[in-house]
């Protein structure tokens, strides 16, 4: 069986009685029910809408992490009708590859689709089809669509700017994300640069913020390092300064509330959690990228998995193992921070770009202008300029005195431990201001 399917289904009368039925499998998650209902109906209904979101029955098929139900399923449409399904958007523009990436743990079920792709020529047909369908678009739109259709499916994008390699670190499918990208990296001309930013903020930002630490080290170990770490998001921000923010990650902020659980997180060894076959955090770093990559676990100490261990010290043991990955991501990006530099030069330089606000002497003025303010922050919630100044005092703050304000122990040990020339400066941890 599958996870369980928490979407609500509209069943009103734009749903036939078979695409309902069919719905209420998916929800029930029994999918040799779901596979036989359209095994048995016209392949008309495989084409349909099955929610509102404008999904298929192919993209809530990935979710059963069973290959066969898809392949079955597409073994009932025509060539044409295929490239059809594995090309069509759903409203986020998500291809039935980004759900795979995001919902789906078994590569086999990438392989389908990147296969067949792989195979099968576009049919010249469909291809007409489409450019019929971009003809209302303006000349910008229909000039990235078309660049987009020439592109191969790893590389296509969803209305966030993210490809299915992008979605598969941001929801933390660590199996998936090491599969496409080496798929990714085996097609002509491959382009890994297009993989690892979307319009708001970059992969590794994206592993940080759903605390997928595993996978953003396979991202540091595997994909352009050096690039990723200093990349800021919409919000100026790098992916240290997220991590800065997330006390609750870090060892120096667990406070259990059971004696025995303290006691059970002390036995528990600080290695072990594994990462694509390694079983050591020092050994972790010194890993070729080729090693990770075939996902073996020789000599890796499997956790016991009796009732007792799965109750009571698996999440002692997953508290634990995203203390350890927290600490050693931090441990890289703080490696690669020199933000103490800027602050240092910009402290220096600071007295002489300040600027005060001008000073209303009009009291009722100056009164009626923040009744106004406070009016329109109450009809627009936060208005552009309250989060582009936000933005801006975030991203000023540097990772150090982010820590600091947190509590983070971890992240100001290693910065005093990797870049001590910069602890005497005041900027090191901001202005107090």
């Amino acid at each position: 069986m599958g996870k369980k399917n928490s979407e609500i289904m509209i069943e009103g009368d734009m749903f036939s009685e078979t695409m309902k039925e069919a719905q209420r499998a998916y929800n029930s998650t029994e999918w040799e029910k779901f596979k036989k209902i359209f095994a048995d109906s016209n392949k008309r209904y495989l084409l349909q809408d099955f929610d509102l979101w404008g999904n298929t029955a192919f993209t809530k098929a990935v979710r059963s992490d069973d290959p066969k139900i898809l392949k079955e399923l597409l073994g009932k449409l025509s060539e044409e009708e295929r490239w059809c399904v594995i090309r069509k958007k759903n409203r986020a523009g998500n291809t039935l590859l980004h759900e795979i990436a995001e919902a789906c743990n078994v590569a086999e079920m990438a392989d389908i689709v990147l296969d067949f792709e792989k195979t099968i020529p576009l049919p010249p047909e469909l291809a007409e089809k489409e450019k019929a369908e971009m003809a209302e678009l303006s000349s910008e739109e229909k000039k990235e669509q078309e660049e987009e259709k020439r592109r191969p499916l790893l590389e296509w994008k969803n209305l966030k700017g993210e490809t299915p390699v992008f979605k598969a670190a941001k929801f933390g499918n660590l199996k998936m994300l090491t599969h496409l990208v080496k798929r990714a990296e085996n097609l002509p001309q491959a382009n890994m640069k297009i993989h690892q930013e979307s319009a708001t903020e970059t992969i590794l930002h994206a592993s940080v913020n759903g605390q997928y630490f595993d996978v953003a080290l396979w991202i540091i170990m595997n994909m352009d390092k050096s690039s990723l770490a200093v990349k800021k998001n919409k919000n100026g921000l790098t992916s240290l300064q997220l991590l800065a923010r997330m006390p609750s990650v870090f060892y120096s902020h667990y406070e259990p509330q059971l004696f025995m659980t303290k006691i059970v997180y002390k036995l528990l060894p600080d290695e072990g959690y594994d990462i694509e076959g390694c079983n050591s955090f020092d050994r972790l770093l010194r890993t070729p990228a080729r090693d990770l990559e075939t996902g073996e676990h020789q000599d890796d100490p499997r956790p016991p998995t009796t009732p007792v261990f799965k109750r009571i010290i698996e999440p002692i043991r997953e508290e634990k193992k995203k203390h350890r990955l927290a600490e050693r991501l931090a441990k890289f990006l703080v490696k690669c921070d020199y933000s103490w530099q800027y602050y240092r030069y910009e402290e220096r330089n600071d007295s002489a770009s300040k600027k005060l606000p001008p000073v209303l002497h009009n009291v009722a003025k100056r009164k009626q202008e923040l009744d106004w303010k406070r009016k329109q922050k109450v009809l627009r919630g936060k208005n552009e300029e309250d989060e582009q100044e936000t933005a801006e005092r975030h991203g000023k703050e540097p990772p150090l005195r982010v820590a600091a304000t947190n509590g983070i122990t971890e992240i100001i040990n290693f910065y005093f431990e990797e870049h001590p020339e910069g602890s005497s400066s005041t900027a090191f941890l901001g202005s107090s201001s």
